[in-house]
């Protein structure tokens, strides 16, 4: 049986949209028949905190996405596939990196400063992508972030327009989608979920 490996820093355990995504890659792939394994953080008990536990994490959150990647392809083999999300791996023996969005981007949009976990995400994200066979990106703007802030090779990357099917719905530039036919229109008004 083929494995895959999915490395995600919160495995599909929360309910963000980057673990929706993970979840929904693990149950299609299963009832495809491949032997489907998450790689993830370790879960700490958060109601039950102590100072060593905390250590841990952070320990974890710099080590994980060095080794997540090897650890994930030395369990698929070199037969399987490895996914990764974002910066959870450096995209070392990675076939394929998904792009959500780009932190630097984010961070630069919204004033924020460089924080230790800024620097590291930066880091992570631009080794992720100079790393990986491909990338997949979720829109048009984060190819072009991971272009300009992460030099990744604009022909590695793939979109997947937020999983909206380019068969049945085109896009045009007033942001409208429509059907083949050409009778309906629909608006895409947001896709994702919105954090301060």
């Amino acid at each position: 049986m083929r494995r895959v490996a999915i490395i995600s820093l919160n495995s599909s355990r929360s309910t963000g949209g980057v673990e929706r995504v993970v979840s929904i890659h693990q149950q299609i792939l299963s009832k495809a028949g491949y032997d489907v394994r998450i790689f993830s953080m370790p879960v700490i008990n958060f109601k039950k905190q102590t100072i060593f536990s905390k250590l841990i994490y952070k320990i974890s959150l710099v080590v994980f996405p060095v080794f997540s990647s090897i650890w994930a392809r030395a369990w698929s083999g070199m037969d399987g596939k490895v996914f990764s999300h974002g910066y959870s791996s450096i995209g070392l023996f990675c076939d394929v990196v998904f792009a959500h969005g780009c932190w630097e981007a984010f961070r630069k949009s919204n004033n924020l400063p460089r924080t230790a976990f800024g620097r590291l995400a930066f880091l992570y994200e631009k080794l992720a992508g100079l790393n990986t066979k491909k990338i997949v990106a979720v829109s048009d703007a984060v190819k072009n972030d991971w272009i300009k802030y992460y030099n990744a090779e604009a022909s590695k990357i793939y979109i997947l327009y937020n999983c909206v099917e380019q068969k049945i719905f085109f896009p045009n530039n007033r942001h409208e989608l429509r059907d083949a036919d050409d009778h309906a229109i629909f608006r895409v008004l947001f896709v994702g979920r919105l954090e301060n």
